[in-house]
């Protein structure tokens, strides 16, 4: 009924925010096999709100994770979720259950620096706000004093999937390529997770050049 209501007006762009987070597992496959064929028949662009990734990247073509209420990692769905470039995006990908493992069996977002309690979008902390919570950041590796004094947004556009982390684009620990990458010490240092995926790129949908994306995912 809310979907027909959306449509009686004839939008070329829909929000919807967290449209299937009450429902349960089959009709919320109902509801998203039926929200991808208004896509491809209407030739919709939706912007999708959820905190499932597993529901954006159904229905998405292009994914922004946002952290605190700012965008820090933003391109194309199979490859963000692919080869995420900000520690945030892999986090939330290391705490998704995976087949054949139990809900009590640990993830790879089992971290203690992960447990802090996130600060409040009214008042971020200095430098990246993710830096007080970050697996590869300076609580970690405490050379790493960039993160707490300087904003990464500032120069995002330079980076893979414009993501806002200063150590985008390959020098990860344990980075976006799933390579181990020593910390300044020269130690080992683990990212959010232990093993991961693959890819990189970075446009927007409905861009500057006007070109027509159907649907954007937004994490959050």
């Amino acid at each position: 009924m809310a979907l027909a209501r959306a449509l009686a007006a004839d939008p070329e762009v829909i929000l919807a925010d967290e449209i299937t987070s009450a429902l349960d597992v089959s009709v919320q496959g109902a509801v998203l096999n039926l929200v991808r064929d208004l896509q491809r028949r209407l030739g919709l662009s939706i912007l999708f709100i959820s905190h499932n990734l597993a529901v954006v990247r159904y229905v998405s073509d292009v994914i922004a994770v946002m952290y605190l209420g700012r965008i820090v990692e933003v391109g194309p769905a199979a490859e963000v979720l692919n080869s995420p470039q900000h520690p945030y995006t892999r986090t939330l990908l290391d705490a998704a259950p995976r087949l054949g493992t139990s809900l009590d069996d640990a993830v790879p977002a089992d971290n203690e620096v992960l447990d802090e309690e996130p600060p409040s979008p009214h008042d971020p902390p200095p430098g990246c706000p993710f830096h007080r919570r970050c697996p590869m950041g300076p609580l970690i590796v405490v050379e790493r004093t960039i993160c707490a004094g300087q904003d990464p947004h500032t120069d995002a556009d330079s980076r893979p999937h414009r993501a806002a982390c200063h150590f985008a684009g390959g020098e990860h620990v344990n980075g976006a390529g799933g390579e181990d990458v020593n910390g300044a010490g020269g130690e080992d240092v683990n990212g959010a997770g232990g093993e991961y995926v693959n890819g990189a790129g970075g446009e927007y949908v409905n861009g500057a050049g006007g070109e027509h994306v159907n649907s954007t995912g937004v994490s959050r």
